[in-house]
């Protein structure tokens, strides 16, 4: 007993001595380096200089924190983005959709053209628009055979309307080969689907920040994020055709949303941990059986 007492007060006398050797004063003297002439002088002790530190510290770190969230300089941080950049970059996205929505559409009457001009369509005539003079009395309103033909091909070969009305969807003669899918994404195929190992897709490698397009009309049934996949998003088609699109960086759309065949429904990226670029991973299920895509669109 007597040894652990003595063992206290040695502890104790140690500690009195230590804040008495914080309290000790000290002189800091600045002098001239030529004439030795002392310019100033103050005291100070270790705890003023414990204090001064700890106080200098917590200011800086006040400062950092308000530059950081006052200032632009956030923005260069991971993780922050300036609000102006990303409603440029949705406005961006939008008016590409509509360029390439108007592109295809030129494309298809492109084809219509030339299947005209080849002779692929019967043309009973051909008659000469005149030239436009002010006044529209001598223009021709009338649909001619010709013109019926070029209706009904557009309207079989129309992608942004595809085959969906009821009476399509609902047949029972109705094949996977009959429909028109739009490709999700142009670009290089990077891997084929290989089902021996369980590759149920196929992984297309595309610019950075491309849209990924649905395939046909649906409802989004699968909107979410895996650690291994990603943000994913999987749609819900007629005839129980469903499309998966894996990695992506973004998702545009919910569960249970509508879909377009051709809108936009996510954006290319390089999420999950089975992957090592970005790309996209799409697969086709028709009636629980993974489809081989190469076998129905053209990716390039």
């Amino acid at each position: 007993m007597k040894e652990k007492l003595t063992f206290f007060a040695v502890g104790m006398s140690k500690l009195k001595t230590f804040l008495s050797k914080l309290r000790d004063k000290y002189r800091l003297i600045v002098i001239s380096e030529t004439s030795f002439e002392e310019k100033f002088s103050f005291k100070l002790s270790r705890w003023n200089v414990i204090m001064l530190g700890a106080t200098f510290s917590v200011l800086l770190a006040i400062l950092i924190v308000l530059a950081i969230t006052l200032t632009p300089l956030k923005t260069l941080i991971p993780g922050f983005s300036d609000p102006s950049i990303r409603k440029d970059t949705n406005k961006a996205m939008v008016l590409i959709e509509k360029l390439q929505t108007k592109q295809y559409q030129l494309e298809l009457y492109n084809d219509n053209l030339k299947k005209v001009l080849s002779g692929d369509l019967a043309l009973d005539s051909v008659k000469v628009i005149p030239e436009i003079n002010g006044s529209y009395d001598d223009l021709d309103y009338s649909i001619s055979s010709a013109d019926s033909l070029l209706r009904a091909e557009i309207a079989q070969k129309e992608k942004y309307n595809i085959q969906s009305d009821s009476d399509f969807s609902n047949s029972p003669d109705v094949k996977i080969s009959d429909y028109n899918f739009f490709c999700p994404l142009k670009g290089t195929l990077s891997s084929d689907y290989e089902a021996d190992i369980l590759h149920f897709g196929v992984d297309i490698v595309a610019s950075e920040n491309e849209t990924i397009k649905s395939i046909l009309d649906g409802v989004v049934i699968l909107s979410t994020w895996s650690a291994k996949e990603g943000y994913v998003i999987a749609i819900q088609h007629e005839s129980d055709i469903i499309s998966i699109y894996k990695h992506n960086s973004v998702l545009l759309k919910k569960t249970g949303e509508l879909v377009k065949v051709g809108e936009s429904i996510a954006i290319i990226g390089n999420s999950g941990e089975l992957t090592n670029g970005p790309h996209l991973h799409f697969e086709m299920w028709h009636n629980g059986l993974a489809l081989n895509p190469k076998d129905y669109i053209i990716f390039d």
